[in-house]
C-alpha cells in the first residue's frame, strides 16, 4: 500500500516560489521597496543601484523606522501594518499591503536592513540569507530605514540567467521609479546608477515635478485638467494634440497615486482627441484619478498595475469628458482682442469729436465715394485698373522659376493629377528606351517596348536607402560616409529612453551618424549619412527610439538590432506616397533599385514593383 505523498513545503521554497510572482526582475524589487519607504511617511528616499541591480539594490529613507520586533516580523510572510480585517481591503489607500515584498526579496537575496524609529536610541541591525536571519545585532543609525539587497538571485541560479542586459534592465528600474516619482512630487528623490546620478528630484509641483523627470521639452506642451465630481476627481495634464507620438510612449495613469495599466481609459483618452491627431498615433497624458477605494480592486495582480473598477462604463465617460474639456480650453488659433490699447485709446480720432468741416474733407476722399455708393465697392480707379493688369500674369514668375529649378534630386511639386505626361527620358541599362509617369502621386508606371513595371514609390525607396546604409557599414572609415550638419541639431529625450540610445548608438556611428549625449536630457546629432538628405534629423532619431521601444525590451542581438535600424531609417526618410515626383527623380529612384541586390522587395518583404508582360495582360481580358 503506497503511503501518504503529499507534504508541506519548506518554508525556504514557498518564499522563493512567491518570489517569482513578486520579484521578477530587479524592477520590481525597487517598487516595492520605494513603496514600503512612501508608506512609513518618508519625505526623502535615496535609491542606489549597482550594475541594474543584479549586484546591489539600496533604498535609504528618512520615515518612521521600525522597532526590533517589527524589523523582524517584517520579512514573514503575510506580515503587515496595513490590514487588520477583511473589511481593511475595501479601504485600503497605502502603497504596499501584500505583506509579501520583504519576504520574497529576502527568500532571492542577501539583505541587509538597519532602522531606528525616534523615540529610540540605537536601532536594529538584520541580515537576511535564504530566508533566515543569520544576523541581528543592536547598531547607530539614523531614523528612518536602509535596507541593503545584493546577489539578485544568487541561490536561483536558472531565474538570473533570464535576465536581461544592463541596458535593459536599467530602464525597466528607471520606469518604476518614474511611476512613484511622479506622484508623490510632494517627496525628494534620488537615484545614482554605478555612482552616477541619474536622478535628483527636490520637492516641487506636479507640472515642476513632470519636467524634472522628463525634462524641459514639456513645458508649454501640457493642458491642464481639473474635474471634480461626487464619483471621481480627475486632474493632471495632457499633451497638446502636435505632441503626439508614434508608440504608446508618455502615458501615465494613476489610481490614488498609484501607476496602473487600463486600456478602457487608454481608449477614453484617444476619443476625446477624435479627428484632432492622425489615426495610428498616441497623446502624451499624466491622469490622475481620486475615488473611493472600494469603487476600485487593486488586489488583482501581484504588481498593483492591472485593477478593476466598480464600473468602468462611468469611468470611461468621465475621463472623456474631462480631456475633451480640457482641450476645448485650448485654442488652436489666437483669439482676437477686443479690447484698445491705451495708447490708441489716446488718439484725436477717438477723443475729438466730428466737426462739420472734417465731416465735409472725408466724404471727398475716394475712399468715402467707393464705399458709399451702392454696389461700387469693388471698383477701382484707373490706376488702379492698370496695377491689376501688370498682375493678371503673376503665376507666370512662378512657374518659370521651377523651371529653371531642374535639380534632379529635387521633387518638384506638380498638380494632383491622376495620370500625368509621358516622359521619354534616357536609356536603362539594358538600352531601351524607357518612359515614366506617376499614377495618383503613388506609383511609377516605366514603360518599354514590351513591358511594364508598376512602382510603388515608397517601397522601392526603402530599399534604395537600406541597401545604401548597410552599404556605409562596410567601410571603417566613418568619417568618409558621414554629412556634417552646418547647424548640429539638438534633440531632447528622456533619461529612459537614453538608455535605448546607448544600445543604438554603435549602429549609428557605422551608419556615419555622429550623435553624442549633450548634457542630462538631450542629445546631440553633428553629421548623418552622406546618402541621406539634410532635414528632419530631430523627428528622425525620436521615430527610431519609439520604433526600438518595443524591439528594445526583447534585449535582440546587435547584428539584427543594427540592421533593424537600417529599416528604420529608411522608412523615415523614404518617399512617401502622395508625394510628386519629377521625370528625372522617377527615373533615378527606378535606376537605384535595379542596382540593388534584392530590387523586388522592400526590407520588410513588401513588393517594389509589378512586372507586366504581355502574357501577364493577356489574362485579364480573355473570355
Amino acid at each position: 500500500m503506497q503511503g501518504d505523498i503529499i507534504q508541506m513545503l519548506p518554508d525556504s521554497i514557498a518564499n522563493q516560489i512567491a518570489a517569482g510572482e513578486v520579484i521578477q526582475r530587479p524592477a520590481y524589487a525597487v517598487k516595492e521597496l520605494l513603496e514600503n519607504a512612501i508608506d512609513a511617511q518618508a519625505t526623502k528616499i535615496n535609491l542606489v543601484i549597482e550594475d541594474a541591480g543584479k549586484q546591489l539594490i539600496q533604498v535609504v529613507d528618512n520615515g518612521v523606522g521600525m522597532s526590533e520586533l517589527d524589523a523582524r516580523m517584517s520579512f514573514e510572510r503575510h506580515a503587515t501594518s496595513k490590514l487588520r480585517h477583511i473589511n481593511d481591503l475595501s479601504s485600503i489607500r497605502s502603497m504596499g499591503f501584500r505583506g509579501e515584498a520583504l519576504a520574497s526579496i529576502a527568500a532571492v537575496s542577501e539583505v541587509v536592513l538597519k532602522t531606528r524609529r525616534a523615540d529610540q536610541e540605537l536601532g536594529v541591525h538584520l541580515c537576511v540569507e535564504n530566508s533566515k536571519v543569520v544576523k541581528q545585532e543592536p547598531c547607530a543609525c539614523a531614523v528612518g530605514t536602509t535596507l541593503i539587497m545584493k546577489n539578485l538571485f544568487f541561490n536561483v541560479p536558472a531565474r538570473k540567467n533570464f535576465l536581461k542586459s544592463t541596458s535593459v534592465e536599467m530602464r525597466y528600474i528607471i520606469d518604476e521609479f518614474i511611476h512613484i516619482a511622479i506622484p508623490f512630487y510632494d517627496i525628494a528623490f534620488t537615484c545614482t546608477h554605478n555612482d552616477k546620478e541619474i536622478f535628483n528630484l527636490p520637492r516641487a509641483s506636479l507640472k515642476q515635478r513632470i519636467i524634472n523627470v522628463l525634462g524641459s521639452t514639456y513645458q508649454t506642451k501640457l493642458i491642464p485638467i481639473n474635474e471634480s465630481t461626487n464619483y471621481v476627481r480627475i486632474t493632471g495634464f495632457v499633451g497638446k494634440p502636435e505632441t503626439v507620438k508614434k508608440t504608446r510612449g508618455e502615458q501615465y495613469i494613476f489610481i490614488n497615486n498609484r501607476f496602473i495599466k487600463n486600456h478602457s481609459i487608454n481608449h477614453a483618452v484617444i476619443h476625446a482627441f477624435d479627428r484632432m491627431i492622425e489615426k495610428d498615433t498616441y497623446p502624451i497624458y499624466f491622469l490622475f484619478l481620486e475615488l473611493d477605494p472600494k469603487d476600485v480592486d487593486v488586489n488583482v495582480h501581484p504588481t498593483k498595475q492591472e485593477i478593476k473598477f466598480a464600473d468602468d462604463k462611468l469611468i470611461y465617460a468621465f475621463v472623456q469628458s474631462a480631456v475633451r474639456h480640457a482641450l476645448a480650453s485650448y485654442r488652436v488659433l489666437p483669439g482676437i482682442d477686443f479690447t484698445l490699447d491705451a495708447q490708441m485709446q489716446q488718439t484725436d480720432a477717438l477723443t475729438q469729436s466730428l466737426t462739420n468741416a472734417k465731416r465735409e474733407e472725408t466724404k471727398n476722399t475716394d475712399i468715402y465715394k467707393v464705399f458709399t455708393n451702392k454696389n461700387q465697392a469693388h471698383l477701382l480707379d484707373n490706376n488702379e485698373a492698370s496695377r491689376k493688369l501688370e498682375l493678371e500674369n503673376w503665376h507666370n514668375f512662378f512657374e518659370n522659376t521651377s523651371k529653371k529649378n531642374n535639380d534632379p534630386s529635387t521633387i518638384e511639386a506638380q498638380p494632383d493629377v491622376q495620370l500625368q505626361s509621358l516622359y521619354p527620358l534616357h536609356d536603362l541599362p539594358n538600352e531601351m528606351v524607357s518612359t515614366f509617369f506617376q499614377v495618383g502621386q503613388c506609383y511609377i508606371f516605366v514603360l518599354q517596348t514590351n513591358k511594364a513595371w508598376i512602382v510603388h514609390q515608397q517601397y522601392a525607396h526603402e530599399r534604395v536607402l537600406y541597401e545604401k546604409l548597410i552599404a556605409l557599414q562596410k567601410n571603417d572609415d566613418y568619417q568618409t560616409v558621414s554629412k556634417p550638419l552646418l547647424f548640429p541639431v539638438t534633440v531632447d529625450i528622456s533619461l529612459s529612453d537614453q538608455y535605448i540610445l546607448t544600445d543604438l548608438l554603435p549602429s549609428f556611428r557605422q551608419y556615419g551618424f555622429d550623435i553624442d549625449f549633450f548634457g542630462k536630457h538631450s542629445v546631440i546629432i553633428r553629421s548623418i549619412p552622406a546618402t541621406l538628405n539634410i532635414g528632419d534629423e530631430k523627428e528622425l532619431l525620436e521615430s527610431v527610439i519609439d520604433n526600438c521601444k518595443e524591439h528594445f525590451k526583447k534585449d535582440i542581438d546587435q547584428t539584427v538590432l543594427k540592421q533593424q535600424l537600417a529599416i528604420w531609417i529608411a522608412k523615415k526618410k523614404s518617399i512617401k506616397l502622395h508625394t510628386p515626383l519629377s521625370p528625372v527623380a522617377m527615373s533615378n529612384l527606378w535606376q537605384d533599385l535595379l542596382t540593388c541586390d534584392i530590387p523586388a522587395f522592400s526590407p520588410e518583404g513588401y513588393p517594389c514593383f509589378i512586372e507586366c508582360t504581355s502574357e501577364f495582360l493577356q489574362k485579364f481580358f480573355v473570355c
